[in-house]
């Protein structure tokens, strides 16, 4: 998810020499990403470490517990699935070979901050950042889950449907993998303070967690908690080159003052 011109002209690395066909900003606008180089096997080790250190760092910032990111196409997601994964190495081909590396970044991480302070994102129905569809989500995502479940992951974060979009998946099979996982769910995608309120009150999920709705609301927890009205989105849109619709968002002090 980067460009040459961020990267002194070298190219970024991925599992797998395939383009994410996204845009990055490059510091005057948004451009195509580059296709990424694919790892070398020797390299495979480093993103352990990598996730080992970053854990190091959460714990020594304050933090209590930590989510890994194996989501949306970025890289744990691109080990997981066999449309991305096209290596020949010991990380690749078999389910259990793509699964690898999520388990080695699980055992590395909770090493550091200890058993039941750790979860980890998956977004098995979602194609975010061209990642694919696996030919088989239930077996590849379902494997990915017994082994969380045999190293005691905290909980369980699912993108329900494509990020950021529908809320699809083929009936029951989203459902079958929630109730695969033996901890605690949070679920994600598209909720508002009465389905996220609805879900948790009927008991199918544990945990609702936003993403745009915290962007854009830096006080969201009092808002919901006091039903009081949300930031509307930017018409432009968020994430651009300066402070404008990144960290200009008014709280609810600010609002009423």
């Amino acid at each position: 998810m980067s460009h040459l011109s961020l990267l002194n002209e070298a190219s970024p690395v991925a599992l797998s020499a395939i383009g994410a066909e996204s845009q990055t900003f490059d510091g005057t606008g948004f451009v195509e990403t580059s296709v990424p180089c694919g790892l070398k096997t020797a390299e495979i080790a480093r993103l352990v470490e990598d996730y080992r250190q970053a854990a190091v760092n959460t714990k020594a910032a304050g933090f209590d517990r930590a989510e890994i990111h194996a989501a949306n196409g970025y890289q744990i997601d691109q080990f997981l699935r066999v449309t991305s994964n096209n290596r020949t190495d010991g990380c690749g081909g078999s389910i259990a070979n793509r699964a690898r590396l999520l388990s080695e970044v699980v055992a590395a991480v909770t090493a550091v901050l200890g058993a039941g302070r750790v979860g980890v994102r998956l977004s098995p129905f979602s194609n975010a950042n061209n990642v694919g569809i696996d030919s088989d989500t239930v077996a590849t995502f379902g494997a990915a889950i017994d082994a969380q479940n045999d190293a005691g992951v905290a909980f369980l974060h699912l993108v329900e449907g494509q990020a950021g979009g529908p809320r699809d998946w083929p009936a029951g099979e989203l459902e079958g993998l929630r109730d695969r996982f033996k901890g605690v769910y949070m679920t994600n995608n598209g909720y508002d303070r009465a389905s996220a309120i609805a879900a948790v009150a009927s008991g199918r999920a544990d945990l609702v967690a936003f993403g745009k709705l915290y962007f854009f609301n830096p006080d969201l927890a009092e808002r919901l908690a006091r039903n009081a009205p949300l930031n509307p989105l930017p018409v432009a849109g968020p994430y651009g080159a300066g402070r404008e619709g990144f960290t200009d968002y008014p709280t609810l002090a600010e609002v009423a003052a």
